[in-house]
């Protein structure tokens, strides 16, 4: 008589691989039903994710690339360094960041990153604070279609950039 002791992560591995095959089941029984949520997805991502999120994803690869981000660099590298003690070459993506949402920012500082511009862990710090929700998906998408005004859009907005803001800052004197 030997008694077998599950671990807790044959455990997990198990309760996962159930949720799995639960969720595979479901979409065979009700297919009608899986085909219109993904219909509703793909259309809500297509009406309001590609159009608030792709263009800045396009100007801020560009942005990077080209000597724009090197020229705004230079007369904002004060701030930069003062408030979030980074290098100068870093406020042009801190900017996309907070015009463009999440993802712009994202991309700019991998950009910054590949083209050596800034070390792994300046990299780190910056996606800590990049994170904000941009101000067309947050105005036009939340605001304006889901909440029924753009002011409660740029309320949100507001709270999101001055979050990032505190966040940034607060990493850089580490209170």
């Amino acid at each position: 008589m030997f008694v077998r002791v599950i671990s807790g992560r044959r455990l997990r591995l198990l309760g996962w691989t159930a949720a799995l095959l639960a969720a595979a089941a479901a979409l065979l029984l009700l297919p009608r039903a899986a085909a219109a949520g993904v219909s509703r997805g793909l259309s809500l991502c297509a009406a309001v994710l590609i159009p608030s999120l792709f263009p800045f994803l396009i100007l801020s690869g560009f942005f990077v690339r080209s000597g724009l981000c090197a020229a705004l660099a230079r007369p904002l590298r004060p701030v930069t360094m003062a408030l979030f003690g980074l290098p100068g070459c870093c406020a042009p993506a801190i900017l996309l960041a907070f015009v463009g949402g999440y993802p712009t920012g994202a991309a700019a500082v991998g950009e910054l990153y590949k083209q050596g511009l800034i070390n792994e862990a300046q990299a780190r710090r910056m996606l800590r604070f990049c994170v904000c929700a941009g101000p067309a998906f947050l105005v036009g998408a939340v605001g304006a279609d889901m909440l029924g005004s753009p002011r409660y859009g740029w309320l949100l907005y507001a709270a999101h950039a001055a979050a990032a803001l505190l966040i940034g800052i607060g990493i850089n004197y580490q209170f």
